[in-house]
């Protein structure tokens, strides 16, 4: 199933391919940035952290050129349908200094391209989360916190919504609500990556998670307010479909036919983000487990047949 959902930087999308920040092997400014620790969570102990200048040191290995610039930490299971991802990023000048925070679900990330895969990163500029598309062409966004909206692609459906940033003295802290759709279960790797005004972390690897995905599991009820009468026109009842806590999000087109009881005669059908003919509405956007699309209101005509129910 297939999940469709303003760029930072109009050259990350140049030619066609949505371009990565930084040079995703190590980072872009040699040993002048303010390089990266990387914190222990609950992706384990030991977690080797990469410099710009190309030697690798544990996290708790501060010699060298290293100066405290931006801190990745993360913690959350590993393997599961869904993650809660918690991202640390401390930087030296400021939690505020920090523009944007990078999180990457990958099997591929030699590559170098983000299609087919969980790319999501947070602007602190415009308290923004933008999660890139299947073709790693373009990106969705949303207001991160009330008011937000679930974004999704085939391979994840993230919660703008529901997430939420903090500021802590110089750290900023990001919490990312993550399922991943059936479609993109097995092995991947985590990858992140922070940029401030005049420093960046470059791209570091967190750890591993491997996504066993559930399916969704959908319900459709109806409902209706007060009585209905004996040639009565337009009245209405409400159509809901929901997906059963804990279940996988929906990962493709969702589309409700309905067929009205017996007596009735079904004159249209509308509802909010649905797209609706005579009898029928379809939406393509992702539904996590625990929540419900919008209500479809159904019209209906009375016949003086109709029995009481």
């Amino acid at each position: 199933m297939d999940l469709h959902r303003q760029h930072l930087h109009p050259e990350r999308c140049a030619g066609g391919r949505h371009e990565l920040p930084g040079d995703y092997g190590d980072g872009e400014c040699g040993g002048e940035c303010g390089l990266p620790a990387i914190e222990s969570g609950g992706f384990g102990e030991g977690l080797e952290r990469r410099d710009d200048n190309r030697q690798r040191r544990r996290p708790d290995d501060d010699s060298g050129p290293h100066r405290a610039g931006s801190r990745i930490g993360d913690a959350g299971q590993r393997v599961g349908s869904a993650a809660d991802v918690r991202a640390t990023v401390r930087r030296s000048a400021g939690a505020a200094d920090l523009a944007t925070v990078w999180v990457w679900f990958t099997s591929n990330f030699s590559s170098g391209s983000s299609a087919s895969s969980c790319l999501v990163y947070y602007a602190q500029p415009s308290n923004q989360l933008f999660l890139v598309n299947d073709a790693g062409t373009a990106e969705s966004s949303s207001t991160l916190g009330a008011g937000g909206v679930a974004l999704s692609n085939s391979q994840c459906l993230i919660n703008a919504g529901a997430a939420s940033v903090a500021h802590s003295g110089t750290d900023l802290i990001l919490n990312l609500p993550v399922t991943f759709t059936a479609a993109y279960d097995g092995a991947k790797s985590i990858y992140m990556y922070a940029a401030g005004s005049s420093a960046n972390s470059g791209w570091q690897t967190m750890g591993s998670w491997t996504v066993q995905a559930l399916p969704a599991a959908l319900t459709v009820t109806s409902t209706h307010s007060g009585s209905f009468t004996q040639g009565q026109n337009g009245a209405v009842y409400t159509v809901t479909v929901a997906n059963a806590s804990g279940a996988g999000p929906t990962d493709g087109p969702v589309t409700v036919t309905e067929t009205a009881p017996a007596g009735l005669t079904l004159v249209s059908m509308t509802g909010s983000g649905w797209t609706c003919g005579a009898s029928s509405c379809a939406r393509s956007d992702g539904l996590a487990g625990g929540s419900s699309y919008p209500a479809i209101t159904a019209t209906v005509n009375v016949g003086w047949s109709a029995s009481g129910r």
